[in-house]
Parts: structure tokens; sequence; C-alpha cells
């Protein structure tokens, strides 16, 4: 923890040397916006888009939010019948994204 905090420190110190921060409400909101996309930050910031991008693309978070409604239009008739195979789709999404997590810790990110 000490090694970070210095490390938090010095990079601060040569954040504060390279670029003062604009004063009022463009220093307050819009600045640390616009620092994702300067050349250091660029990659990362990218990525975090393409990553969400995605995950809308592929259409999941439709299928999480409307699971219900998919499950009765599908030919469920009982409330419970609906909600139990909804849920039965959340812990599937459970199971397959655990793996990766787990890969992606191993692997580094």
């Amino acid at each position: 923890m000490r090694v970070e905090t210095t490390f938090n420190r010095k990079s601060l110190e040569q954040d504060v040397l390279r670029a003062t921060k604009p004063e009022g409400f463009v220093g307050e909101t819009l600045y640390p916006w616009l620092r994702l996309f300067e050349p250091r930050f660029r990659s990362q910031t990218l990525l975090g888009i393409a990553v969400m991008f995605f995950q809308q693309f592929s259409g999941i978070n439709a299928i999480l939010y409307f699971g219900p409604h998919l499950m009765a239009s599908l030919g469920l008739k009982s409330d419970t019948a609906i909600l139990v195979s909804s849920g039965f789709a959340n812990i599937m999404q459970f199971v397959a994204v655990a793996p990766a997590i787990l890969f992606i810790d191993r692997l580094g990110r």
C-alpha cells in the first residue's frame, strides 16, 4: 500500500506539472472526461467503449431485461414458471461468465 501511495503521489505531481486544471465549470466537469482521450489513456478508454458496445450489440441486456416477457411469449403460462425460467437464464449467464473472469485474472489484465 505504501508503494502504491508513493506511486500515486508522484504520478499526481507529474500531472500537476504537466498541465493545470482549468477553473470553474470546465475544470470541474469537462476536464476529467476530456483527459480520458489523452494519448496515455486513449487505449484503455477505447477498450472500455468497445466492451460496452459489444455487450449491447450481443443483446444480452435485452434478454435479461425482457426475460419474463420473452418466456411468456414462448408459451409459458404460469408466473412461477416464467420467473424460474428467467432466473435460469440469469444463472446460466453467471456460470458462463465466471470461468472467463477467472481466466482473465490468471492471464492478467
